[in-house]
């Protein structure tokens, strides 16, 4: 074998092994990245608003035709305005309120997505209406389609007024507010005791001063005493 031979062995082994220490030394290709879902649109419809702004609630089954209405004057108190007219629980209905105030969807539906008739929103088991007063005295009118229970039970499908969307809500947030209609929180009446009654006794009371006796002698003549 000549020497050029073996010269062109010799590079071509010393290609082959740096061929082989750059494989080696190639970094891993990295591992892919796992796709995230997107997160749901959550909503809070009425954003920014508190109790102080609420003058009027409204709750209407409309399956059942029965409705409930209730104001809230300056003093922060809420009174019960149909089917009767009375004061009811302040801080109950305060309490109910602001759930309704702080209420976030947890999925939102394109408007194209399906049929109305899907959810029940062709056709609302529930109306929810609420009046806020803003600073400048004007009343803003807010009105909530409640469609049927999502099948989890979980949620109510609704819909808010001028906005085509539908939204899954926490079915927590709107049953104090459908509770309304069958049990407003009135007071319970305080019992009192008749006008002009007695009252019964039922003890006795043991004297224990006693107050002492002085004796007196009887007198047994008459007349003036003679003199000695």
């Amino acid at each position: 074998m000549s020497g050029r031979t073996l010269a062109i062995l010799f590079v071509v082994l010393l290609l082959v092994a740096a061929a082989a220490i750059l494989v080696n030394q190639r970094a891993p290709a990295p591992e892919p990245t796992p796709e995230i879902p997107p997160t749901p649109e959550r909503v809070q419809f009425l954003e920014g608003a508190t109790i102080e702004s609420v003058t009027r609630l409204d709750v209407r089954d409309n399956l059942n035709d029965d409705f409930a209405s209730f104001f809230r004057d300056g003093q922060g108190l809420w009174y019960q305005t149909n089917p009767t007219s009375t004061l009811v629980i302040s801080q109950t209905m305060n309490s109910q309120v602001t759930g309704l105030l702080n209420m976030t969807s947890q999925r939102t539906l394109g408007a194209d997505e399906n049929p109305l008739s899907a959810y029940g929103l062709d056709n609302p088991a529930y109306t929810v209406v609420l009046a806020l007063q803003g600073e400048d005295g004007q009343v803003t009118r807010v009105l909530f389609l409640v469609g049927n229970e999502t099948p989890a039970g979980t949620g109510y499908y609704l819909q808010k007024e001028g906005d085509p969307r539908v939204y899954i809500v926490p079915t927590f947030s709107l049953n104090s507010l459908i509770s309304l209609l069958t049990t407003p929180p009135v007071p319970t009446p305080t019992a009192t005791a008749p006008i002009g009654g007695s009252a019964p006794v039922s003890g006795t009371t043991t004297l224990t001063t006693t107050v002492p006796l002085t004796a007196t002698l009887p007198l047994t003549g008459t007349g003036t005493p003679a003199a000695p």
